[in-house]
């Protein structure tokens, strides 16, 4: 699936084939997704704002975005990440990340971004990974089910 003309995909706890090139570094098999979109809240002044992001890659672990903005290395982020779905969307807000590479070679600058479960009681509570995750199973669910199809 596509968002934005963009493929979106999953990293799941499936270890990738040990033929891909070298390049590679990812160590969970991705998945297409349905439409996952992401903002982050910018701290700036005393109300800060929030700037969409393009969700590239996800995992109860991380994501990757794509932006134009500038983030350094090791920073701290705070995200919302909304699954659109058709029988309702779900939605988790204050998901706290840390910035842990830059890849330029991407049209946009395109992050990865580690979920910092650490990082407060919201991101240590049984609810918010039972959210992250149930997210990455949907996701899932919804690339062998188009696996799937597309064998028939």
């Amino acid at each position: 699936m596509s968002i934005s003309g963009k493929e979106v995909t999953l990293m799941t706890d499936e270890t990738v084939e040990a033929n891909q090139s070298h390049s590679e570094r990812r160590r969970y098999r991705r998945h297409p997704a349905l439409e996952l979109k992401a903002e982050v809240k910018i701290k700036k002044g005393l109300f800060g704002q929030r700037i969409e992001v393009e969700a590239c890659d996800y995992s109860k672990r991380g994501m990757a975005i794509e932006t134009e903005y500038e983030f350094k290395p090791e920073q701290s982020i705070t995200l919302s990440i909304i699954l659109k779905m058709v029988m309702g969307d779900i939605r988790i807000d204050k998901v706290e990340g840390i910035v842990k590479n830059k890849i330029t070679s991407h049209p946009r600058p395109r992050y990865g971004i580690e979920f910092d479960y650490d990082a407060n009681r919201h991101m240590k509570a049984l609810e918010t990974k039972s959210q992250l995750g149930r997210i990455e199973g949907i996701l899932e669910r919804s690339e062998k089910l188009r696996l799937k199809t597309e064998g028939q």
